[in-house]
């Protein structure tokens, strides 16, 4: 069945809920089964997904039960059970092993922030989920636990995950990325060893960029990849409603199999002769400058998803002084940075009006004024190093050397590139901690 069909599917209520509590009883028996690993895939599937709170309090409920019994010694590590899933295993090997045999994949997605000396402990930032389960695969963990601290970066709406409950243990120093208030409150409730910092992906922008101020040549930017879940088919229809001619300016890259072609097609199609109203300009696979440069270049800025990451693309247009149009039910971390002078949030329905009233009243917004006050790379490492620092000096650790500052532009990376230089031996030692077979 098309996966845009089971969605329609499961917005019904009934059907939601059946499917729900078909996934929590199958969770409950493989927890019976004592396979601890796949029983937290579907507990946390149905606390994160179904969106029904009676169904989401007894998924956390059932989560923080084996999770302080974890703490308490009294059950295997979670990542035990992750490592005698042999179908997991598999995919998590063709996502991070080179042809070669060389995990050096798994590399693009951890970043050393502070270096491990003598009886100073190290940092480590970790971005996306299935990157979290391959550390346990590729990696001897308790080496790295007893010299670091993991900051675990969300790529996703939802920490009720079970890749994050892989990182519950006693001494464990974690530190989870929760750009939302429910992300928050289900970490707290755990009383775990996860201690949660108010993050997400789009709070690490640099925003030492200078690309604001720029002559205007389009409307509307959307940056996006052409998945579904990005709701171009929604943008096209309050086109479609919109009383005046705007210039559309589309900003991505392949998703699946739909391309620069399927969009304007879709384009086509929901526009029919009104099409000829808009001046469109489609972008794909373009340079991340270029990306910034067309944005500034650009009245508005849309986001249309209903959940995913904390959106980096739409905290960009911020840093370029471009304002945001947010879906109003969006779940991901960028609608909590919409307020008076960066935007607005509005519902499909009203999403005509909308960008008519952006358009001609864009200039009356200040986003990166607001922006350079309340976050980016700078503020959020000053934000993490405080948490850590104040946690490692009441355990009664060493605490001599602040982080260094990251960004993600778009991926992890040096605010100051020497900085990979600086820390090249964690780098030996990650490579060191690699398990046998593992190691180039």
């Amino acid at each position: 069945m098309p996966s845009a069909t089971v969605k329609v599917l499961f917005d019904v209520w009934g059907v939601r809920c059946a499917v729900s509590l078909a996934v929590l009883i199958r969770g409950v028996v493989h927890l019976a089964m004592r396979s601890r690993y796949n029983a937290l895939k579907d507990i946390c599937w149905v606390g994160r997904v179904s969106h029904l709170r009676p169904m989401e309090r007894l998924s956390w409920w059932l989560v923080k039960g084996m999770v302080q019994r974890r703490m308490a010694g009294c059950a295997e590590a979670f990542e035990t059970s992750l490592l005698h899933s042999a179908v997991k295993m598999r995919t998590l090997r063709r996502k991070y092993m080179a042809p070669n045999g060389s995990p050096e994949r798994v590399f693009r997605d951890i970043l050393v922030l502070k270096a491990a000396r003598g009886d100073e402990l190290g940092v480590l930032v970790v971005k996306y989920e299935v990157t979290r389960e391959a550390l346990f695969l590729l990696f001897d963990m308790e080496r790295i636990f007893s010299r670091y601290w993991i900051v675990l970066e969300m790529s996703w709406s939802g920490s009720c995950h079970h890749s994050l409950m892989c990182f519950v243990g006693r001494g464990r120093r974690v530190v989870v990325q929760a750009p939302e208030v429910d992300d928050i409150r289900f970490l707290r409730y755990l009383e775990s060893n996860l201690q949660c910092i108010e993050l997400g992906t789009g709070d690490w922008i640099d925003t030492g960029w200078s690309r604001h101020g720029e002559e205007k040549h389009y409307d509307i930017v959307m940056v996006a990849s052409w998945a579904p879940y990005k709701n171009h088919r929604l943008l096209f229809r309050a086109l479609k409603s919109v009383s005046m001619p705007l210039r559309v300016l589309l900003i991505g890259f392949p998703a699946g199999n739909r391309t620069k072609e399927h969009i304007v097609r879709q384009f086509s199609r929901c526009l029919g002769k009104h099409g000829a109203r808009f001046d469109l300009t489609v972008l794909e696979d373009i340079p991340h400058d270029d990306v910034l440069r067309y944005t500034a270049q650009s009245k508005v800025a849309v986001l249309l998803s209903r959940k995913e990451g904390f959106n980096k693309a739409i905290m960009e247009a911020m840093v370029c002084d471009v304002p945001a149009i947010v879906y109003e039910g969006h779940s991901g971390g960028a609608q909590c940075r919409i307020d008076s002078s960066t935007g607005i949030l509005s519902s499909f329905r009203e999403l005509p009006r909308a960008i008519e009233y952006m358009v001609q009243n864009h200039a009356r917004f200040s986003p990166r004024r607001t922006v350079l006050e309340t976050t980016g790379s700078r503020l959020s490492t000053r934000k993490l190093n405080a948490l850590l620092k104040a946690s490692t000096l009441a355990g009664g650790e060493v605490w001599r050397t602040d982080i260094v500052e990251k960004v993600n532009n778009p991926n992890l990376g040096y605010r100051n590139p020497a900085d990979r230089e600086r820390f090249s031996k964690d780098y030996e030692f990650l490579h060191s901690a690699l398990r046998p077979g593992e190691s180039r």
